[in-house]
């Protein structure tokens, strides 16, 4: 998956240098500014959104194991309570006790991530997944800024098609 998109995106920056470089669309500055952020972006290969949902249930038990550490209590009497209340606590794909009415707010953001993911909206996932804090959110920071990457890629490439989409209706 990754090689195809990597393939993509060399052919869209080759296709890019060869007709709009040398075209009316040189200079333009949507063009210019969207395509050197894609080009930062792209700098390395992007998972797809099957693979950061794999990657996601991947992490979830990880970041069940260690709900309970934050950054400011993350001794070993943390750690021995988290794994205990992980290995007791039933896993519910819809828990939805919020943190704010006594509810983990790990299992709480895990859930609706895992849920999001389930109805294909990474954005929603990616936000859901960055409200969490401690031992569980250095779990899951490649994973967030893989989500942020292909969500910047999803984006640009919106931009570009609109743009285009406007510019072939004047």
């Amino acid at each position: 998956r990754r090689s195809h998109i990597v393939i993509y995106i060399t052919d869209w920056k080759q296709w890019y240098q060869r007709r709009v470089r040398g075209s009316e669309f040189s200079g333009d500055p949507l063009i210019d500014s969207v395509t050197s952020a894609l080009t930062s972006t792209l700098s390395s290969p992007l998972p797809s959104f099957h693979t950061l949902s794999e990657q996601l249930k991947e992490l979830e038990p990880r970041c069940r194991r260690v709900a309970l550490v934050t950054d400011s209590d993350c001794g070993m009497g943390s750690h021995v309570a988290s794994v205990a209340m992980a290995t007791l606590t039933f896993r519910d794909d819809d828990y939805d006790t919020k943190p704010e009415d006594g509810g983990c707010a790990t299992f709480y953001h895990l859930s609706k991530a895992q849920s999001e993911m389930r109805a294909n909206n990474l954005d929603m996932a990616a936000r859901h997944i960055n409200q969490m804090e401690g031992e569980p959110r250095s779990i899951v920071t490649d994973w967030l800024r893989d989500a942020r990457a292909l969500l910047e890629l999803q984006q640009s490439a919106n931009v570009l098609l609109s743009y285009a989409k406007l510019l072939n209706h004047t």
